[in-house]
Formats: C-alpha cells, sequence, structure tokens
C-alpha cells in the first residue's frame, strides 16, 4: 500500500512542474518513482522481520521512525 502512495504522490508533483524532461520522459520518471517505493518498503519490512515477529504490522514500524528518531528499538533489538 504504502509504494502505490508514493507512487501516487511522485505523480502528483511531476504533473505539476511540467518540466521539459518530464514531459519527454515520463514513463521513466514514472518506474523510477515506483522503484524507488518497493525498494524501501521491501528495506523497511526486512528490518522488522529481523527484529521483531512476523505479526507487526508495517504501520507501527513507520509510526516508530517517525517518533524515535534514534531507531532505538532497531538498535537495540527490541520488540515494538
Amino acid at each position: 500500500m504504502k509504494p502505490a502512495i508514493i507512487t501516487v504522490a511522485g505523480f502528483v508533483v511531476f504533473n505539476r512542474q511540467q518540466t521539459e524532461f518530464i514531459k519527454m520522459h515520463r514513463k521513466f520518471v514514472a518506474l523510477s518513482v515506483a522503484l524507488y517505493g518497493w525498494s524501501c518498503y521491501l528495506i523497511c519490512y526486512k528490518k522488522l522481520r529481523q527484529y521483531s515477529s512476523p505479526l507487526v504490522h508495517l504501520d507501527v514500524f513507520w509510526i516508530g521512525m517517525l517518533f524515535d528518531e534514534r531507531n532505538r528499538f532497531l538498535v537495540e533489538g527490541k520488540p515494538l
């Protein structure tokens, strides 16, 4: 779900700028934004699987990342 949101947000930003590069390479830009979203999603999911049980939802991880700048639960290996 989160990669889809990132992809849509990228489309909105790029379509508003309307630069020549984006007009000519729209498919390339869309593909790169989608790949970036999926890579972020998979990296965070991998970290979750390493330090906590598989039943923990990704939303808990994202909220933890926002409110814990030092990522204490990742560094110390504590479950969420």
